[in-house]
């Protein structure tokens, strides 16, 4: 089984290769990296939603060799949500679920607050809660420098997303969010309309940058769902049996 992992706005996909060292053998993470950052630094960067799905349908199709599950992570979740709508359309095996990590719903993205109207000083002064950055290394103007056309250009990608009301997916999807997070439960159980498999909403300690002081528990409720999934698909029973 593999785990396409996708990263936040701003964010390399490439931190999430050291759950390989967390997760089981069994279960293997694959990370998609987005164009203009971390392996793909020197690409350009990509705004038009429908080009970049066709990009990462293309990195799916090279590593994918039989059941799969796609995680997200804020703006990850809303691509990752897109990504399993796409293979679905063209005919391919769906996931056997989605984990959707601190993100609106598709049906609720309007909703959130707009970023690329902000001056570059107030984006930085905003990451403290989002990304958990150092702040030495926010200071760094370098750093600032690299980071702030990536973190524009994934913001307009976020504030352009219109959601298109389709059939369910027919998968498990679990959503998983902080508790000292902006986001209101109403945003995150919207999520359920968008399955007609199991859904689960969980909570972890922390705000919206949990993913690291939370690994522990986070990486414990993938292995556990992952594992339910694995051993329902070899028994071949329906996902919503």
């Amino acid at each position: 089984m593999q785990l396409f992992c996708l990263a936040h706005a701003g964010a390399s996909a490439m931190p999430y290769a050291r759950w390989r060292k967390r997760l089981p053998r069994w279960l293997e993470v694959c990370p998609l990296e987005l164009p203009g950052r971390g392996a793909r630094e020197g690409e350009p960067l990509c705004q038009d939603l429908p080009a970049l799905l066709a990009d990462l349908r293309q990195a799916w199709s090279r590593e994918c060799s039989g059941p799969y599950l796609l995680w997200g992570h804020s703006l990850g979740a809303m691509l990752a949500f897109e990504l399993a709508q796409v293979l679905i359309a063209e005919g391919h095996e769906a996931p056997l679920a989605l984990f959707a990590s601190a993100s609106r719903a598709p049906s609720r993205r309007l909703q959130a607050p707009r970023m690329t109207t902000r001056s570059d000083g107030e984006l930085f002064a905003g990451l403290d809660g989002f990304a958990r950055l150092p702040r030495e290394l926010l200071a760094d103007p370098l750093f600032r420098r690299e980071l702030l056309p990536v973190l524009r250009s994934d913001f307009a990608l976020a504030e352009s997303y219109r959601y298109q009301r389709r059939a369910p997916l027919p998968c498990a999807l679990h959503v998983l969010g902080a508790r000292r997070d902006c986001l209101s439960e109403d945003d995150l159980r919207a999520w359920r309309r968008e399955t007609r498999g199991p859904f689960t909403l969980e909570w972890l300690d922390g705000d919206h940058a949990y993913l690291r002081p939370q690994e522990d528990e986070l990486l414990s409720l993938i292995e556990f769902h992952a594992s339910r999934l694995l051993r329902r698909e070899a028994a071949g029973m329906p996902l919503g049996a």
